[in-house]
């Protein structure tokens, strides 16, 4: 009777724990809608954003579809969710990425085939030995460097058609296809055109045709211009300038498919229901949606990677998949929790609003129970072969831009007193600690690392919160530090030239002048006065994103012509130099001088072409007679 006793009350004991667990669980999805409200309420009202949408759906159902703030701020009209649609970035590639496995289905593709043999006005280079396929284009490890210049444009005359701008604005191939992963635009868009070309219809139709209108996504579109009917109901972009907002037109993308979508939250939660729906559909196989879920380009099984068209986003042992997407003025989210057949979709459509999505998910997976981890961390000891800087794998490398990777790197060092590793990203720094082999994971958060070894030492890391991004240990010259510390010693000694040799000229006046002496002086004077210049006017060109983004290239073109002034200077100057030193211009120290000057410019010039800011025509001339 006492066993029996016993087995009953520990039977109850279990049963109320298990219902005070469900209760629980379903109270934190009951009160969702309250609860996103009051994140959303307080974003609209300290002005983050000033209009956004939220949707969440569950077990095929619609739980929340809200829209926050206002869709046109002068006329007052608010954010409707079932109406406002915004621009959702990236997110459109997720279409691509089914549009290629409805083909795959079709017969009509292969995901492990030359994406040359899809391709009839153009072809990808063969210049690093092996084929690109579908399958790393949906993994983004094609290859390809990124193209950060040139991806938006202010208007719909602007685009052109997909097939010329793949054409004109092919990246080169930096690395071996499969080898590791950069995120591509580009790939994206050349994906679509692929499925233009099997299916015989512009990738705009085919999604149209094969994708919203099944799913009744009425409103949805990926075509520029959207149709009049749509225009109208399209959210206006803002960029808040001393807290007002002020309208700015959307963006349109000459490679559209890669993000040049249009959605209402309505649409999304469709899309969402269909993507955790795992049964066959008019639209996907159970196959081809398990594709889109399950990983395919694993960095560690402890770390997040990407499936064939997402991303891995666990944030803590619940699975997770989703994808962003930003057009600088409208930011997008959207996130899947398969095992909880949950997902949730957020937009803003202000510049600078991307934390308001990004922290809404990473609350809701708090708030939801999602983020618990159960694994162990352990102290490091060592940090052996990972301490060093890296940088990201989604840059250029062919054209002026390529600069802008130091823009993203990412220094590990160890902290011997708390047995941490610290990585500082542009973010800010975290302490890791040891979770398995070569994973790491934050101490005060969820993020975790994984370093790639050879030979010992890490060449590589991927972090969990960017998958398709792979940090690659960076070589003197692509170091922050580095490229600050000359730039700081230039900028000294060319003060000295522009300002103290003026001065000194005048205190030495009295002195007799050496022919030549004066030729000397000038050239090396306007050397570095013509740098100078290019380092002011470069500057003034760096304002907001969206300047930069659409303007920078353009306006920086006309300025690379000073580099190659400062070259020919610096050339003329190293010429003078056996006459300055035998001859005896000047009196010692400013000979002294002139040599650290000509040193000093010599190495900007080499720096200049190390970053590509000659002008192309006289890079693509030097690259011809290499």
């Amino acid at each position: 009777m006492g066993l029996k006793f016993f087995c009953r009350v520990c039977c109850a004991g279990l049963l109320t724990l298990l219902c005070q667990t469900v209760t629980a669980s379903e109270l934190r999805v009951s009160n969702l809608e309250q609860f996103i409200d009051g994140i959303m309420a307080q974003a609209i009202v300290q002005g983050e954003t000033v209009g956004a949408t939220v949707s969440v759906v569950q077990d095929g159902r619609l739980l929340v579809s809200r829209g926050y703030g206002y869709a046109d701020y002068t006329r007052g009209e608010p954010v409707q969710s079932r109406v406002t649609q915004f621009q959702i970035g990236s997110i459109s590639k997720v279409w691509v990425w089914m549009a290629v496995l409805q083909q795959v289905e079709a017969g009509n593709l292969d995901l492990d085939r030359d994406i040359n043999s899809y391709l009839d006005a153009f072809e990808i280079p063969d210049t690093m030995g092996d084929p690109i396929t579908l399958r790393h284009l949906m993994t983004h490890s094609a290859g390809f460097e990124d193209q950060l210049l040139g991806l938006f444009v202010s208007g719909p005359r602007q685009v052109g058609e997909l097939v010329d701008n793949l054409a004109s604005m092919m990246p080169e191939r930096v690395a071996l296809p499969g080898s590791r992963v950069a995120y591509s635009n580009y790939g994206a868009a050349l994906a679509a055109h692929i499925v233009e070309q099997a299916s015989g219809m512009t990738f705009s139709d085919y999604v149209r045709q094969n994708i919203m209108t099944p799913l009744d996504m009425s409103t949805a579109s990926i075509a520029q211009p959207a149709a009049d009917e749509l225009k109208q109901t399209h959210s206006k972009g803002y960029v808040l300038n001393a807290g007002e907002p002020q309208e700015r037109g959307a963006l349109y993308i000459p490679l559209g498919p890669a993000g040049a979508g249009w959605a209402t939250g309505l649409d999304m939660a469709k899309f969402m229901v269909e993507l955790l729906n795992p049964r066959d559909t008019r639209v996907l196989s159970s196959v081809s949606k398990a594709q889109l879920i399950n990983g395919a380009y694993l960095h560690d099984p402890l770390v997040n990677g990407l499936t064939l068209g997402m991303f891995q986003a666990s944030r803590g042992d619940a699975a997770a998949v989703g994808h962003d997407g930003s057009t600088i003025i409208f930011s997008a989210h959207m996130v899947l929790w398969p095992d909880a057949d949950m997902g949730l979709f957020v937009a803003t459509n202000t510049v600078g609003s991307e934390n308001v999505g990004r922290g809404l998910v990473a609350t809701v997976s708090n708030h939801l129970g999602f983020d618990e981890r159960s694994k162990a961390l352990s102290p490091v000891e060592s940090a052996a072969g990972l301490t060093g800087t890296y940088i990201g794998s989604r840059r250029n490398y062919s054209s002026m831009s390529k600069l802008m990777g130091l823009l993203d790197t990412v220094t590990v060092s160890h902290d011997p007193a708390e047995k941490a590793l610290l990585i500082t990203r542009p973010q800010g720094q975290q302490r890791y600690q040891l979770l398995s082999g070569n994973v790491f994971q934050q101490l005060s958060g969820s993020a975790r690392v994984v370093f790639k070894k050879t030979n010992g030492e890490a060449q590589e890391l991927y972090f969990s919160v960017v998958p398709p991004v792979a940090y690659i240990r960076a070589e003197p010259m692509e170091m922050p530090f580095y490229n600050g510390l000359f730039l700081l010693l230039w900028l000294l000694v060319a003060l000295g030239v522009l300002i103290v040799w003026p001065v000194s000229a005048f205190t030495h006046r009295g002195q007799g002048v050496v022919q030549g002496q004066r030729f000397a002086t000038v050239v090396a004077y306007a050397g570095v006065a013509v740098a100078a210049l290019f380092f002011v006017q470069v500057a003034a060109l760096v304002t907001t994103p969206l300047e930069v983004v659409l303007e920078l290239e353009s306006r920086l073109t006309p300025l690379l012509w000073l580099p190659v002034i400062v070259a020919a200077l610096s050339l003329i100057q190293f010429l003078q130099i056996y006459r300055v030193l035998v001859r005896g211009f000047w009196w010692l120290s400013r000979r002294m001088h002139f040599v650290i000057v000509l040193a000093l410019q010599l190495t900007l010039v080499y720096w200049f072409w190390f970053w590509n800011l000659f002008p192309p025509a006289l890079l693509d001339l030097l690259d011809l007679l290499g």
